[in-house]
């Protein structure tokens, strides 16, 4: 858009006069948008760029990412609960694992959130920006963990035959168990003794 309003000598290479400079300039602030905005706008999708949040946004985020950290392990311990009473003994072991993974992001999440409390650490803004940095990124993983962890299955597997039909722990009665099938083990000769001398 910008080239357009510049012409066809800038989009070749040729730098623009002076004149032009200042008439696009002063077009841009006639129509009220400014050539740089001043606060970037972006969508609820979008994460937060560290280098454009200011001190106390990325202190308050850090609180934040902290609690929903806190309420996610606290959901994911539900779901265990819930597992272990129905028995599931499937769906408990992949919960478990997914459960250690996020209190292990959690620990990483804590040690970092503790680090931004201190003052050598708040009046440096590179390495506030490194703890923050750490907190959402444990944030995110923790958020994934736990899509995981609700997507956890147990007992109701069904696995569908090409005909159509499904075979789960329900209709098992119907099929034989191949473990009662019974085969026989045909005998064999035991070779004669390597030596004639015992």
């Amino acid at each position: 858009m910008f080239l357009a309003l510049l012409g066809p000598s800038t989009a070749r290479g040729a730098k623009p006069s002076r004149k032009l400079e200042n008439r696009t300039s002063r077009a841009f602030v006639a129509e009220g948008s400014p050539l740089v905005e001043a606060e970037p706008h972006t969508g609820p999708a979008v994460m937060h760029d560290p280098e454009i949040l200011g001190k106390a946004e990325m202190l308050s985020l850090v609180k934040k990412y902290a609690n929903d950290i806190a309420s996610t392990l606290l959901d994911g311990e539900v779901q265990r609960e819930s597992a272990v009473r129905a028995r599931d003994v499937i769906k408990l072991s992949c919960i478990q694992d997914h459960l250690s993974n996020m209190k292990l992001m959690k620990a990483l999440s804590d040690q970092r959130l503790a680090a931004t409390a201190r003052d050598d650490i708040r009046a440096d803004d590179l390495n506030l920006r490194h703890e923050f940095r750490g907190v959402e990124l444990a944030h995110e993983r923790v958020t994934e963990l736990h899509k995981e962890l609700l997507e956890c299955v147990g007992e109701s597997l069904e696995i569908a035959a090409p005909s159509g039909e499904t075979s789960g722990p329900n209709n098992s009665a119907a099929s034989p168990d191949p473990v009662s099938i019974s085969a026989e083990i045909p005998k064999v000769d035991r070779p004669p003794p390597a030596s004639a001398y015992r």
